[in-house]
């Protein structure tokens, strides 16, 4: 029963991957500033399309708002946009870019169907235009008025933050920062902090370290998070090849750092527990270290068997199952379901 309760527990636990700890990405690139001017960029969406900064010149706002394919926090806010896209109409035009060196073109565009994201869905490869921006995370919003200069940057509302969660947004941010714009007036609040997932970006390994993906990490990985980080589980995203898990490596480094991943929070002093997910402290400054090191692969050869997981129950058949309820429970679209 702990296994399940726990496991049903990370994807909410990712939703407020918020930034109070130092990553290392972050320190890379300085964030814009209120009243400079928009980035140029020229960008590809996921159709092959080129776009340009200068094409949104006649916009009188422009919201610029990094998104990844897999962050749960992003996905939760794609209706929102949809709707401010059509509540204020043709003089506002949101842009998608994703700089994930993990999220490819095709992802993309499967992002697009499923969420019904229709706008501009770019492309930032090397993350350079993020670099550019000073985006740290995901989604993070960066709204500039007629003359391309920011106005606004940070979450889009604060309905979502790290420790807590509303059944609705108290301070719509964003909304609020673009009706204040089209009005030609400034926005009243024009800094926010933006919580969600850092950006994945291109790291730069380190030949001189001798902690490897290959070697160290991925056995790590494959004892405490594999079990649920792998396609058809109840995690966001897979931990299970490399060029997916160095996309997340700064990611990996916060959580493990803020211990709310992996999702143990059972007292040693009562006991030791066959399914206890949690790091050692060694594990701990071990994916510290590979981080910092820019997250190398290593040696292939070294990399060890995939795990083989039991199908169904885990930890033996129940002597009794007991249904919680006759019908199925309907999930509502938006806002959140209390725990009982």
């Amino acid at each position: 029963m702990n296994r399940i309760v726990f496991c049903l527990c990370l994807t909410l636990v990712y939703l407020f991957a918020a930034g109070n700890s130092v990553t290392f990405a972050q320190s890379q690139s300085k964030t814009l500033k209120i009243g400079q001017p928009m980035p140029a960029f020229e960008l590809q969406d996921f159709r092959g399309k080129t776009w340009s900064s200068d094409e949104f010149g006649s916009k009188k706002a422009v919201a610029v708002v990094f998104f990844g394919v897999e962050c749960p926090l992003v996905k939760l806010y794609v209706p929102r946009l949809i709707e401010m896209g059509k509540k204020y109409g043709s003089e506002f035009q949101i842009i998608g870019i994703n700089s994930n060196r993990h999220d490819s073109i095709t992802e993309i565009a499967s992002f697009s169907k499923l969420t019904g994201a229709k706008g501009p869905l770019l492309k930032d490869p090397a993350n350079r235009i993020a670099d550019a921006f000073g985006a740290t995370r995901t989604p993070e919003v960066f709204l500039f008025d007629e003359n391309q200069q920011l106005a606004y940057h940070g979450a889009i509302d604060d309905q979502y933050t790290y420790g807590q969660q509303r059944n609705q947004a108290e301070t719509n941010y964003l909304a609020d920062a673009v009706t204040a714009v089209l009005a030609g007036r400034r926005p009243k609040v024009q800094t926010t902090e933006s919580d969600g997932c850092i950006i994945g970006r291109i790291l730069t390994a380190q030949t001189a370290g001798t902690v490897t993906y290959a070697n160290q990490v991925s056995r790590i990985l494959n004892q405490h998070c594999v079990s649920c980080h792998r396609p058809g589980e109840v995690a966001p995203f897979s931990l299970t090849d490399f060029d997916e898990v160095v996309g997340w490596a700064e990611m990996i480094a916060e959580v493990v750092g803020e211990q709310r991943m992996p999702p143990w929070h059972a007292n040693p002093r009562h006991g030791k527990f066959k399914n206890d997910t949690s790091l050692s402290e060694e594990e701990k400054q071990t994916l510290n270290a590979w981080v910092k090191n820019g997250a190398p692969l290593g040696d292939p050869q070294d990399l060890p068997e995939p795990p083989k997981f039991v199908e169904g129950w885990r930890i033996g058949i129940p002597d009794v199952v007991i249904p919680a309820r006759k019908r199925p429970y309907q999930v509502p679209a938006t806002g959140i379901v209390d725990y009982e």
